[in-house]
């Protein structure tokens, strides 16, 4: 990963200093990397991780030179990445971004099928999470397909609230889930568009907001 990322600039998150980390029993060693060693994963691995998902949704695989040059560009200048790997062999990859001055985004990522259901992803989100919060990010948000019930039900188990729905020409309809930190966004999301018990605050909601 590039020395000075936006969220070392933003927040102090220095990634370097944080991984390699190892997670699943200790067998598998996370590392923080740069652009082009996660873009070669997922060039190479996203394929058989996505099947005809992804060949269908005219992704990183078939866009022209130009706009790989200005999605490189955007990934240097936002994004920070992570890979996974098994004794020195890469088996997954991870792409974050920042959204804004407040916000974290888990944007994209991919493991190898057979090591899917390992707990290799929770734990990752667990350690990323962690860091988070305590360096004041105050929301982390993330898009997952509604099929993908496994990422949802390990998202909504860590606190993520559905803020919505994402539709666009690449990916088709995407379900939008947030953690809210710090700052009090929690309960003023839920203010604001929820009705009924909010289970995550211990309170019932007001008169006026039903």
């Amino acid at each position: 990963m590039k020395a000075g990322s936006l969220a070392q600039t933003l927040w102090g998150l220095d990634w370097q200093a944080v991984f390699p980390r190892f997670v699943a029993g200790s067998k598998i060693r996370i590392a923080a990397c740069g652009y082009e060693d996660f873009r070669r994963f997922a060039d190479q691995h996203f394929p058989e991780i996505y099947g005809n998902e992804l060949n269908q949704q005219n992704t990183i695989l078939d866009d022209d030179d130009a706009t790989k040059r200005r999605r490189a560009v955007y990934y240097t200048a936002l994004g920070d990445f992570f890979l996974f790997f098994d004794e020195g062999r890469p088996i997954g990859g991870f792409a974050c971004t920042v959204a804004d001055w407040r916000t974290y985004y888990l944007r994209s990522s991919g493991l190898l099928k057979e090591y899917q259901g390992r707990g290799i992803y929770k734990d990752f989100i667990d350690l990323l999470l962690a860091q988070l919060d305590a360096h004041g990010v105050e929301c982390v948000t993330a898009e997952v397909s509604p099929a993908n019930l496994t990422v949802l039900n390990v998202l909504n188990k860590r606190k993520f609230n559905i803020t919505g729905i994402n539709n666009s020409d690449r990916f088709g309809s995407l379900v939008v889930l947030t953690r809210f930190l710090h700052g009090g966004s929690e309960e003023g999301f839920l203010n604001r568009f929820c009705v009924g018990v909010y289970p995550q605050l211990g309170r019932m909601p007001s008169v006026e907001n039903c």
